[in-house]
């Protein structure tokens, strides 16, 4: 009963919980970051080498390629190769 009421609106449910879920995440990054200013953050960023930022990107780029390769390599398991580009 309660279930059948609710289908029709299951596109405006799902948008209204969504949009929650967004504001609840926004203010709790605000109260966990108040206290954080930006000149700190610069400062810990300038003591890292850029090496060590390098290897941090390098390390992301393949993480990426990694888990978008997982996907090729799943898509053509089920027979439905994709090329790479559009798996992305």
């Amino acid at each position: 009963m309660l279930k059948e009421a609710l289908y029709p609106r299951r596109h405006l449910l799902a948008g209204v919980l969504s949009l929650f879920l967004f504001v609840l995440a926004l203010w709790m990054l605000h109260r966990e970051l108040a206290h954080i200013r930006l000149a700190d953050i610069r400062l810990a960023l300038g003591q890292v080498p850029v090496s060590g930022l390098l290897l941090a990107a390098a390390s992301t780029l393949g993480s990426y390629l990694a888990l978008t390769g997982y996907d090729v390599l799943a898509l053509r398991y089920l027979g439905r190769p994709l090329p790479y580009p559009r798996v992305r």
